[in-house]
Parts: C-alpha cells; structure tokens; sequence
C-alpha cells in the first residue's frame, strides 16, 4: 500500500506498522501528511511524516529509529 509518494519514508511507514505503529492520515493543509504513533500505551511515541522533508532518506532513517527505540 501506498503511504507516501518516497518509495524511503513509505518503507518505513511500513516497517512501522510491522512494529505495531499506528499510521493516521492529516486531512487538510499543512507540512505533515501523516502521524505514527506506537501502540504502547505505557510508551507515547509519535513521529509526524512530511510530506517534502528536505532529505526523505534522513526522514526515513528517523521514522526507523524511533520505532527501534521502542521496543
């Protein structure tokens, strides 16, 4: 499925979701196209997703990282 138009960030949206993430779609205007948000509850973790990160490769890796830390 389609997350985002990165092919980068939308491997790790996908990844996340794996990990048991919560991807919710922004509606509107704005930079961010998108909130994931761990499904811990004893943890609240939440990373939004640009829609044009300056480097959507960086952006990628820090979508990865948070959810590693989570575990």
């Amino acid at each position: 499925m389609a997350y985002h138009k990165n092919k980068e960030i939308n491997a790790a949206i996908a990844y996340a979701l794996t990990q048991g993430w919560i991807y919710i779609k922004r509606k509107g205007k704005g930079h961010a196209v998108g909130i994931l948000r761990c499904g811990n509850e004893d943890k609240c973790h939440q990373k939004s997703v640009w829609g044009t990160p300056d480097s959507p490769q960086d952006h990628a890796k820090d979508i990865t990282s948070l959810v590693d830390k989570c575990k």
